[in-house]
């Protein structure tokens, strides 16, 4: 006796000629998903059969295939029956019920055995799991049970059960994505049902064996239209951004963790994260209705399961981390080059120039015969002649980083559960270890079925997170590009007492910390109610806190100048400020979901329901100054006077919300999205809005005029939306006239008395900004799911900003109110494309997404069109300048200096040779052959026009993995592939300031003898040469464009048998590199993700270990 399953269809099509009945059955069984059940003998006694079956029903087709045979078919439940004519065995149709145990194994297409595969009895809640050697044991009523076999990463399978006790089962992979569960607002759909843009990533797949600490960090390049920015110190921040630019008055996605929203994404730990869905579309995420506006972000967390054994999992990553992209400074000499290239003959702070490179020159050649220090004095002032690399300085050369993550989880027939705890140290690169970040998570969650139709969970998080840094309190600030390379690395004597010299190094050694403590506990409790077929009812509530501490102490002490023999103090005194401030949230939600198949090809599913969410904050900070001890400060310990602020805001917002699904035979899809909401945020007036959707899907490889492509092509699907939402992120009371407190300069009885603000004038009517999206998309598969791919093209308006309206005169006192009335229209497309294949003991994969858009303003009230301010036809992210013509060159000046008469001047300004030279573009009544900014307007900008865009265009990721049986490799790569950035200031000229200095990409500068230079000529004056050669300017537009390999991963799964006796089901071995190579075009020294030097960008290089009991 042989038994097959597969999944259920409905029309049978088959051409097939001297063929087997085995044959025939098969390829019925494949089309149609009914199971059969024969005896092999006899199919094989049969001859050869022609059968030519088009579009028949499943009976219409088992009479072709047994017509003229010695046999019948006999249909029952969903398992069709083979038998001679004269009778089937009574086995197969005994109806007395009896309990059976079944034993059986799970494996996959190459004979391995797969652990922890669920094996549900269908139409129940009990079942079982496999074991590490795939082998599992039920006991279920004979008859026509079911159950439905299935793990991540293969196919699932329903398999009829009969009398057998003893089933041996094969899995097989499963290529497709499609067939995935997503979990979009308030449900699940099947990946292959959506018609909204809807991304999804398995968090353990987009981590992997990475050192990452934050969300944010871990989606960067692995979702289309998603990026991700942020600092690079200890516990940073990391933003997210869908799609481009909303509006001008900014916002972020709406996030949230199982279902409801969460006010720290930086707590939250990766580990305990299952999947990601991102919702791209008005379509998609309309069901959220005014805080969708920018995207939504579902993070699903893990979760037990029932019937399943306890698992005890163990993750630890163990790191270092090594700065990258660190400026390298100009040597002594070449700095004091550069000031007698200027025209110093006398540096500002006294020392003779020629004397001070005779110095250093002197010294090079033979350092013995100064003093150790590498500094002299003459006539009272100091020339400094050691090289120091105040960067290593200030860094310990590299930081350490651990991660440990253990969980426990399992379940019983009716109670499931998992605990877990995360423990993230990461350590900065300073000196002294004063920057650092500290985070614990503990998660507790328990399911329980109360009944056949209530279950129960609660989950209950709590997260700890400290992060400290140095008290900045220096003059030029820690990674300040200011300091020479000649300043000397400890102390200088002032007045026969050694005093730290002002580097950052000291500032660090010096300072006391800054810090932020942060305390988040939050219960979400879950009630399920299945009363009747179809029918579940839910009830969830979650009770948020978060409570900050942020701290800091100003300690004083005194910094010797440097080239000056002078002292400063850190800061004009001693200084404590405390503040804790404490967030309570609370969130309801209410729903039903109904579901209802008819006439057996249409479907219905109805989801509908209540939020009601609710936020208070309220902060308290104090300040003193003075303090008694040093070693004690406190609030109460300074002298000073108390300086002391409170805040209290709230914010809540109520809705009713709906999704309506149509399906008909999982070939034609719609949907209709709304929601009614109602927020605090505007006036009573004015509060409420509804945000509908409508989505289409049409699958074309299910129509019968696709079947000749069936044989490559899985799937073909094209989708569309359009909906509208609101946006309501802006500040709490915006249509209250508010009088802030503020202390002004002037003094009365000794004290600063407290006043008020004049009050600004508000509009009672103004409301949500509205946006409305329109999204084509298209969804393909071929060749067996190997491939796939998806493509989305949106357009986003988005109507009634708040902007400034009618200007008031100045007589008013005060500015115009907001109102709604600017416009934003964004255009954009995404596309992604996967391969993924197994080859014997190989397997492979390669994934690549690309995503562009591009954002203008259609209405706004800038009726000159003045390019300070936003205007109509405005691309967001524009750069306006100069278009550089070279150096001006002695050919351009009469022998008394001055410019010829046919040469380009530029207003205000006297050029002199080796400055920039730029185009003339624009002549007018005011201004012939001279350089200028016109009037400042879009109609007359003078010689300035649109010489870039610093918007990221072209995101894209891409990530590749090959494994052989126990070892896995895997890259990932991102980047931008356009983008013009300008930078200005010293880091991107030499001696941009009067207290700047030079970088070694610095020193390529125009002079007499060097004209062949990238760079003008010097000033000694900042605003002269920032007039001149410093403008915005085509030469200096830097391409920020880059590539980033992203990660490296390299893993091995440890052999069982290594464990011997110890109780291991599997443990695996990694090594991982973050960060490691960047390919781009900007000046050394600058990342591309962070276009700043404040904290550099780190390369992250770890090992670890994954092992579970």
């Amino acid at each position: 006796m042989q038994v097959s399953a597969a999944t259920f269809g409905q029309r049978i099509t088959i051409n097939q000629r001297n063929a087997s009945l085995e044959t025939v059955l098969k390829e019925i069984r494949k089309q149609s998903g009914y199971s059969f059940i024969y005896d092999v003998k006899t199919l094989n006694q049969t001859q050869k059969i022609n059968v030519v079956i088009r579009n028949a029903s499943i009976e219409d087709a088992l009479k072709k295939s047994l017509d003229g045979l010695d046999l019948a078919y006999e249909i029952n439940g969903k398992v069709i029956s083979i038998k001679k004519k004269e009778g089937l065995p009574e086995l197969f149709f005994d109806k007395r019920l009896k309990i059976i145990d079944i034993k059986g194994k799970v494996v996959d297409e190459g004979g391995k055995p797969i652990p922890s595969v669920s094996i549900l009895i269908k139409g129940t809640k009990k079942g079982t799991y496999t074991n590490e050697n795939g082998d599992f044991s039920i006991s279920i009523l004979n008859g026509e049970q079911e159950i439905i076999v299935s793990a991540v990463g293969f196919v699932t399978q329903t398999i009829i059960v009969g009398n057998q006790t003893s089933i041996n089962i094969v899995l097989k992979e499963n290529k497709s994505e499609l067939s995935e569960v997503v979990v979009v607002g308030y449900g699940t759909q099947k990946k292959s049902n959506l018609t909204g843009a809807v991304s999804v990533v398995s968090m353990d797949k987009v981590l992997g064996d990475r050192p990452v600490a934050n969300v944010g960090s871990a989606l960067q390049g692995a979702v289309p239209g998603l990026t991700v920015s942020g600092g690079a110190n200890p516990g940073a921040s990391k933003s997210i951004n869908i799609r481009g630019i909303t509006s001008i008055n900014g916002g972020s996605p709406l996030i949230l963790v199982d279902n409801v929203v969460t006010t720290n994404l930086d707590l939250i730990n990766p580990a305990d994260i299952e999947t990601v869905s991102v919702l791209k579309d008005a379509a998609s995420a309309a069901i959220y209705g005014a805080r969708a506006s920018f995207g939504v972000v579902i993070i699903t967390t893990k979760k037990g399961k029932k019937n399943q054994k306890t698992q005890l999992t163990y993750n630890g990553n163990f790191a270092f981390e090594k700065p990258i992209d660190i400026p390298e400074k100009a040597s002594p000499i070449e700095t004091i080059q550069g000031y007698k290239d200027m025209g110093y003959t006398t540096y500002w702070s006294g020392q003779n120039v020629d004397k001070w490179l005779g110095l250093i020159k002197q010294y090079n050649a033979n350092p013995g015969n100064f003093p150790e220090a590498g500094w002299v004095e003459d006539e009272g002032y100091r020339y400094f002649l050691k090289s120091n690399d105040e960067i290593k300085d200030m860094t310990s050369g590299a930081a350490s980083k651990y991660i440990h993550n253990i969980s426990a989880s399992g379940g019983s027939e009716h109670i499931a559960y998992r605990f877990s705890l995360g423990r993230t140290s990461e350590d900065g690169i300073l000196i002294t270890n004063k920057d650092a970040y500290k985070r614990t998570n503990v998660s507790a969650y328990v399911n329980a079925d109360i009944n056949r139709w209530v279950a129960t969970s609660l989950d209950v998080k709590y997260a700890n997170g400290y992060r400290t840094t140095p008290k900045n309190s220096g003059e030029f600030g820690l990674f300040g590009t200011s300091h020479p390379s000649y300043y000397p690395k400890d102390s200088l004597p002032y007045n026969g007492v050694m005093y730290p010299v002002n580097t950052p190094s000291n500032i660090i050694r010096n300072s006391d910390l800054e810090s932020w403590l942060n305390k988040n506990t939050r219960v979400f409790s879950r009630t399920e109610l299945s009363p009747l077929n179809g029918l579940k009812g839910y009830l969830e509530y979650t009770y948020e806190t978060n409570i900050q501490d942020h701290k800091w102490y100003n300690n004083l002490y005194w910094l010797q100048r440097g080239v000056e023999n002078a002292l400063d103090p850190s800061d004009q005194s001693t200084a404590y400020f405390k503040e804790i401030s404490q967030m309570t949230y609370k969130s309801l939600n209410a729903y039903l979901t109904h579901e209802k198949t008819f006439l057996k090809s249409h479907t219905i599913k109805l989801t509908a329901g209540f939020n009601q969410e609710e936020s208070t904050s309220e902060g308290l900070s104090s300040k003193n100054y003075y303090m008694i001890s040093n070693g004690l400060p406190s609030i109460s310990g300074g002298t000073g006077i108390i300086e002391s602020k409170d805040r209290f805001n709230e914010y809540a917002i109520r809705s009713g919300f709906y999704r309506l699904n149509y399906n008909f035979k999982d070939k034609y899809l719609l949907e209709a999205n709304g929601r009614y909401d109602g927020s605090s945020k505007f006036p009573a007036d004015h509060r409420y809005g509804f945000f509908p959707s409508v989505s289409a899907g049409w699958v074309l490889s299910r129509e019968s005029f696709m079947e000749s492509f069936s044989h490559w092509m899985n799937t073909l699907k094209v989708r569309a939306s359009y909906g509208s939402l609101g946006n309501q992120s802006i500040d709490d009371y915006q249509f209250y006239s508010v009088m802030s407190p503020y202390q002004p300069f002037w003094i009365s009885n000794g004290l600063r008395p407290t006043s008020l603000t004049t009050p600004g004038l508000v509009r009672k009517d103004f409301t949500w900004e509205k946006v409305n999206t329109i999204d084509i998309g298209v969804d393909v598969a071929f060749l067996g799911d190997r491939f796939s791919a998806n493509f989305d093209w949106y357009e986003r308006n988005t109507l009634g900003m708040l902007a400034p309206g009618l200007d008031f005169p100045a007589v008013v006192g005060v500015k115009a109110p907001l109102q709604n009335a600017a416009d934003l229209k964004t255009k954009g497309w995404e596309f992604s494309i996967q391969w993924r294949d197994k080859i014997g003991d190989w397997r492979y994969s390669a994934a690549f997404n690309l995503y562009n858009s591009r954002s203008v303003i259609t209405r706004y009230r800038n009726e000159n069109k003045v390019l300070s301010d936003y205007y109509e036809g405005m691309e967001l992210g524009e750069v306006w300048g100069y278009v550089t013509d070279g150096f001006y060159t002695a050919d351009d000046f009469e022998a008394n200096g001055a410019l010829k008469k046919d040469v380009v001047a530029i207003q205000g300004v006297i050029s002199h040779e080796g400055d920039i030279k730029y185009k003339n573009l624009m002549d007018d009544s005011n201004s012939t052959n001279q350089i200028d900014i016109g009037n400042g307007t879009l109609t007359n900008s003078g010689d300035r026009k649109v010489i870039g865009n610093n918007s990221p265009r072209y995101n894209f990721g891409f990530n590749a993995s090959v494994g052989w049986k126990n070892l896995d490799l895997s890259i990932l790569l991102q980047g931008v592939a356009k983008r013009d950035y300008w930078i200005g200031g010293d880091l991107m000229f030499p001696h941009a300031g009067k207290f700047s200095t030079f970088n070694k990409y610095q020193l390529d500068y125009w002079t007499p003898e060097h004209k062949d230079a990238y760079y003008g000529r010097l000033y000694k004056d900042a605003g002269e040469s920032h007039a001149v050669n410093q403008r915005v300017q085509t030469k200096f537009l830097q391409n920020a464009s880059y590539l980033r390999v992203k990660n490296v991963s390299l893993s091995y799964v440890v052999p069982k048998s290594w464990f011997g006796k110890i109780p291991v089901t599997g443990a695996r071995i990694f090594f991982s590199g973050e960060n490691m190579l960047t390919f781009t075009k900007l000046i050394p020294g600058l990342d591309p993700e962070l276009l700043s030097w404040q904290y550099p960008q780190m390369a992250t290089y770890s090992f670890g270990i994954n092992v579970n009991f």
